[in-house]
């Protein structure tokens, strides 16, 4: 993925030689500089210079795992051969926070909601999508785009505690040195979790789940 092709495809030939010039820059998770030779469906990579690697994610496995997700996460949402310089600049930034030790769930609910902004899908947050109502925001749907209020909430909508609806404010207004500091409970973590990939599921949903990732790595959100 790059800021101005957004993803495209590539063929390193050779690089797996010990001799390769290439050896050592075409990890998970490098920044490289490349020249490339355009093919009609896959480019051909024939410098590269490492630019940024990230050497903290791999040095701990639950670190890498949430890397990996993010890495997932990214590829099915950016299009081919389109500029993404928004996505690719968020990318970055979470994982320059996954490296700088901030909580790796923190790093990627903070990621997801502000892709879903990039993306156009960002949740309404501050009033009922349906009323247009600002107090007593009781439900999220993710049909309907966001929070309902106590009247408006259907049976199908999520239940949200005020604190949730708090948390995902919190996240989607802040930095992620701000978002850092966010300090929630296992169950209103899990709740922002759950409302995410629910409004991923409607708007995005080849989404990849994070739990599962986890889990095939031996992980569990913490």
């Amino acid at each position: 993925m790059s800021p101005e092709e957004g993803q495209f495809q590539a063929v390193a030939r050779s690089s797996r030689k010990p001799s390769s010039s290439m050896v050592g820059k075409l990890e998970p998770f490098s920044i490289v500089r490349g020249q490339f030779v355009r093919g009609r469906n896959l480019d051909r990579l024939t410098q590269a210079r490492l630019e940024r690697s990230f050497p903290g994610l791999l040095a701990d496995l639950f670190v890498l795992a949430h890397g990996s997700y993010l890495l997932e996460l990214f590829r099915s949402c950016v299009p081919y051969r389109q500029a993404a310089r928004g996505p690719f600049r968020l990318l970055l930034l979470a994982l320059e926070g996954l490296e700088g030790g901030i909580k790796p769930a923190i790093v990627c609910r903070w990621a997801e909601i502000h892709l879903l902004a990039g993306l156009g899908y960002a949740p309404q947050l501050d009033e009922c999508v349906l009323c247009a109502r600002s107090d007593r925001l009781t439900g999220f749907s993710p049909g309907a785009g966001g929070v309902l209020c106590a009247a408006c909430a259907a049976e199908r909508s999520l239940a949200m505690a005020p604190p949730v609806l708090a948390c995902l404010r919190f996240l989607a207004r802040s930095r992620l040195d701000g978002a850092a500091r966010l300090r929630q409970p296992a169950d209103q973590a899990r709740r922002v979790r759950q409302i995410l990939a629910a409004h991923f599921q409607e708007h995005w949903p080849s989404r990849p789940d994070p739990e599962r990732m986890l889990r095939a790595w031996g992980c569990e959100e913490g």
